[in-house]
């Protein structure tokens, strides 16, 4: 009876290793940054979270602005590398993050936005 027991908890287990590795669902890294984004002479202050998928060259952007995040943009990785990562489209020319420091940076039509990101590994928040 003890054998079945354990096979079957290994059994769950293996199950659920294979769920959380599901590329529909897992990410390579997410970033989360608290920025500020300047537009002519007003700022603003918000959150941005950026899901790197390093397989397809696809990051999700999204933002926060009080109210929970909204996807912003879906970008291509264009440089990961040892000290940098950039991701640019939608109208967004670069996102530069340092990988050193966590200094976050991107330029665009609409103004400029700074701040330092968090590494964290995560999930997808839409499987779009």
């Amino acid at each position: 009876m003890r054998k079945n027991i354990s096979l079957a908890i290994l059994c769950i287990a293996i199950t659920a290793c294979a769920g959380y590795l599901n590329k529909d669902e897992a990410t390579d890294v997410v970033l989360v940054c608290p920025v500020t984004i300047a537009q002519g002479t007003s700022e603003i202050s918000v959150k941005r979270r950026f899901e790197i998928n390093y397989d397809a060259h696809k990051v999700a952007e999204y933002i926060d602005q009080g109210s929970g995040w909204t996807p912003e943009a879906t970008l291509e990785l264009q440089v990961a590398d040892h000290d940098r990562m950039v991701f640019a489209g939608d109208g967004i020319r670069a996102s530069n993050f340092n990988q050193h420091t966590g200094e976050y940076r991107q330029v665009d039509d609409r103004g400029e936005a700074r701040g330092t990101c968090e590494r964290t590994s995560g999930r997808r928040l839409n499987k779009s």
